[in-house]
C-alpha cells in the first residue's frame, strides 16, 4: 500500500436477526405453475348468459315499470265518469239482463 493511501477498516457485514429466533428466512422457491391470464372486462363468449340474464330481468320488471307509468299518466279521476268501476261494471251487467253474475 501506498503511503497516500489511507487503510480502511474491514467492517463485518450482519444479517438482521429475524423475530424467529435469529433464524434466516428461507428463499422463495419460483412458482411451478405459471401465472393465470387476467380475463378482459368483455368476454365474448358469456354474451349469451348476459343476454339471457338482461331480457329476464326485462321480462320480470319491464311490465311492472310499463303499469307504472300508464297509472301516473292516466290515474287521476275523471268529472265526465259518475261512479265508481264496480258500479259502472252492475249497470253494464243489469242492461244485458245478466244479473246472476
Amino acid at each position: 500500500m501506498s503511503p497516500t493511501q489511507a487503510k480502511v477498516p474491514e467492517t463485518k457485514k450482519t444479517t438482521p436477526s429475524t423475530r424467529s429466533g435469529g433464524k434466516q428466512p428461507k428463499p422463495e422457491i419460483a412458482n411451478p405453475t405459471p401465472p393465470t391470464e387476467r380475463k378482459p372486462w368483455f368476454d365474448p363468449s358469456r354474451i349469451g348468459w348476459d343476454l339471457a340474464a338482461v331480457l329476464f330481468l326485462a321480462l320480470v320488471f319491464g311490465p311492472q315499470a310499463w303499469i307504472k307509468s300508464v297509472m301516473q299518466k292516466h290515474g287521476e279521476q275523471r268529472s265526465d265518469f259518475p261512479g265508481t268501476g264496480g258500479e259502472l261494471a252492475r249497470h253494464l251487467l243489469d242492461k244485458a239482463d245478466l244479473g246472476d253474475v
